[in-house]
């Protein structure tokens, strides 16, 4: 991003520091094993933004908490969050759920297609897991709108890498932005703001270049020259200050009251 000019330029030779939120956040467990050689093929080679679409679920045991502006509030639960990797592009999306049912993950796909079609692609072909696209609800739902899908062989996760890879980066860094909140508020911030925390990193994701590229997935994918403002990106869960109204408004205030 520095050599991009997206950040100072003399950030792009510095020295990064060590993080205890990321080396905490990030931590995973090393394979006692080595690997074998990856022999795996691809699927077929993509030239446009929504030829081939990875989909995969995020479960986790942590209730997420729903945010509500206004009207009762709700004891229901995000439980699951399904997400969407384009081929071509590599632009992700995220849908919240409170469950796995059939009718949940078909509204994530049409609201995924809504948000495609609000920059002009057609999504043509899924790419899943077993299990619940596999379900008739979802094939309909997908044969309805004159698209097709692939799934994955038993237990071979590893065919569908692109969102399996996805889903591990955003949750590594969502944790991480997490723990890193946690320790500089802790009366705010818990663990059951993960599902804004996912969110946030997958909009950094889209909005910012892979390695070696200069133009951003979220480009790619509308087909657009215009990128985000990061200068209007700040750390998840800092603090916000609303203006008051009457002030907003351009009124002049109480002249003894607060």
């Amino acid at each position: 991003m520095a050599l991009n000019g997206d950040l100072p330029a003399y950030l792009a030779k510095c020295r990064v520091p060590e993080c205890a939120a990321c080396r905490f956040g990030k931590a995973t467990r090393v394979p006692w094993r080595t690997k074998g050689a990856n022999n795996k093929g691809k699927l077929f080679t993509v030239t446009a933004p929504g030829q081939c679409v990875s989909v995969d679920q995020l479960e986790t045991t942590t209730p997420g908490l729903i945010g509500q502006m206004k009207g009762i509030p709700t004891k229901m639960q995000y439980k699951v969050a399904t997400i969407f990797v384009d081929h071509f592009s590599r632009l992700s999306f995220i849908y919240l759920q409170k469950s796995t049912t059939s009718q949940e993950t078909v509204e994530a796909k049409k609201a995924f297609e809504a948000y495609a079609a609000s920059m002009g692609v057609k999504i043509q072909h899924y790419h899943a897991d077993n299990g619940r696209f596999a379900d008739k609800a979802f094939v309909e739902a997908v044969a309805k709108e004159r698209q097709t899908i692939s799934y994955c062989g038993v237990n071979a996760h590893f065919q569908n890498g692109i969102a399996e890879k996805r889903i591990r980066d955003i949750q590594e860094a969502a944790r991480t932005s997490i723990l890193h909140a946690q320790h500089r508020w802790p009366d705010a911030v818990e663990a059951n703001l993960w599902p804004y925390a996912i969110r946030y990193q997958n909009e950094i994701f889209n909005s910012t270049p892979r390695k070696g590229q200069a133009v951003l997935p979220i480009e790619l994918f509308s087909r657009s020259e215009v990128k985000p403002k990061l200068k209007h990106f700040h750390p998840f869960a800092c603090p916000v200050y609303v203006l008051n109204n009457n002030q907003q408004q351009g009124k002049s205030g109480p002249k003894w009251g607060s």
